[in-house]
C-alpha cells in the first residue's frame, strides 16, 4: 500500500503531461489544416493558379534560356581590338607620364620657337660698347718663322747673289725663303720674326700686308641668363633655349622615322614569316636573333 501512495503523484504527473501533449497536437493540426487544403486544390481561388501552371493563362511563363541570353547580351558589350588597346592604354599611369612628356616635349620644339625673339641663327649683337676690345691684327702669310727653322736644324745657303736659302722641315720636306726680307707679327704672347717664302728663283710665295681693326666682340659671346636669353648664349652669340628647341626637334624627328620604319619592316618580314613558314620564317628569325645579339641595336 505504502508503493502505491508513493507512485500515485507520479502516475497523475505523467497523465497531465500526456493530455498536455495531445492538446499541443490538436492545436498545431487545426493550423495546419487550412494549407493543407489550400495545397490540395481546395482554396477558394485556385484555378488561375492551376491555369498559369498549366500554360492556359493569357500571360504564359517564359524561356529561362531565352531570358538567360537576353540579360547575357545586355551584359556584356563587344569591343574591338583598337578600343581594347586604347582602354589599357589609357588605364596605364605610366603610358599617361609617356604620353604627356611627349605632348611636352612636341610644344616645346615645334610650337616654341614660335613665341621666342631670336631666330635658330640669329646672333645677339646688343654688345655693351664697354666691353668690346679692338685688336690691330695682320693677316697670315705664306712665311717661315725663325723659331721653326731653328727648331728643325737651321737651314742652308742656296743662291748667295739673292740671298736665298733652303730650309728642309720635319717632314724632309724642303723650302726656300729670302734672308734678306723679314716680317714681324706681335700678338698678346709676344714678337714673332717671319721669312718670307719663295721658289728657287728668288720669286716670293707670300701675300702682301694687310692690316685691319677687327672687334673680337661684335655679339653677345657666353652672354649671362637675363629676362632676354633664358639659358644665356653660347660662343656665337646664339640663344641657347632656342638652340634646344631646334635640336629637339631633329631628336624628335629621328626617333619617329625609326618607330616608324621599325614597324614597316616588322610587319613585312613578320607577313613573310607567317605566310610561307619553313624555312623562310626559320630564315628570318635567326637573322632577328642575330641582330638581337648586339646589345646596341634596337
Amino acid at each position: 500500500m505504502e508503493e502505491e501512495k508513493v507512485l500515485a503523484p507520479e502516475l497523475e504527473e505523467a497523465k497531465n503531461k500526456k493530455e498536455n501533449i495531445a492538446e499541443s497536437a490538436e492545436q498545431t493540426n487545426a493550423n495546419v489544416a487550412p494549407v493543407q487544403a489550400q495545397a490540395n486544390g481546395n482554396d477558394s481561388n485556385p484555378a488561375p493558379v492551376q491555369a498559369q501552371a498549366n500554360g492556359n493563362g493569357s500571360n504564359p511563363a517564359p524561356n529561362n534560356d531565352e531570358e538567360e541570353e537576353e540579360s547575357l547580351a545586355d551584359r556584356v558589350k563587344v569591343v574591338s581590338p583598337g578600343k581594347l588597346v586604347a582602354k589599357r592604354f589609357f588605364r596605364s599611369r605610366l603610358s599617361m607620364v609617356g604620353l604627356i612628356t611627349l605632348i611636352i616635349l612636341f610644344l616645346f620644339s615645334f610650337v616654341g620657337p614660335l613665341f621666342m625673339p631670336w631666330g635658330e641663327v640669329e646672333r645677339d649683337t646688343s654688345v655693351p660698347e664697354e666691353i668690346r676690345e679692338s685688336y690691330e691684327i695682320t693677316t697670315k702669310y705664306d712665311g717661315i718663322s725663325e723659331a721653326e727653322i731653328k727648331a728643325n736644324g737651321g737651314s742652308e745657303l742656296f743662291d748667295e747673289e739673292k740671298d736665298i736659302y733652303k730650309y728642309t722641315n720635319e717632314n724632309g720636306e724642303e723650302f726656300y725663303y729670302l734672308n734678306s726680307e723679314t716680317f714681324t707679327e706681335t700678338s698678346s704672347t709676344g714678337e714673332y720674326k717671319y721669312y718670307y717664302r719663295c721658289d728657287s728663283t728668288g720669286e716670293k710665295l707670300t701675300v702682301q700686308l694687310v692690316k685691319y681693326n677687327w672687334d673680337r666682340k661684335t655679339f653677345n659671346s657666353l652672354g649671362k641668363i637675363d629676362s632676354s636669353h633664358w639659358l644665356g648664349t653660347d660662343k656665337g652669340g646664339y640663344d641657347v633655349f632656342v638652340r634646344l628647341m631646334y635640336g629637339g626637334r631633329i631628336s624628335l624627328t629621328l626617333g619617329f622615322v625609326v618607330v616608324i620604319v621599325e614597324t614597316l619592316l616588322g610587319i613585312l618580314f613578320g607577313g613573310l614569316a607567317g605566310y610561307f613558314g619553313r624555312w623562310v620564317d626559320q630564315l628570318i628569325m635567326r637573322i632577328v636573333d642575330i641582330f638581337n645579339c648586339v646589345p646596341t641595336f634596337p
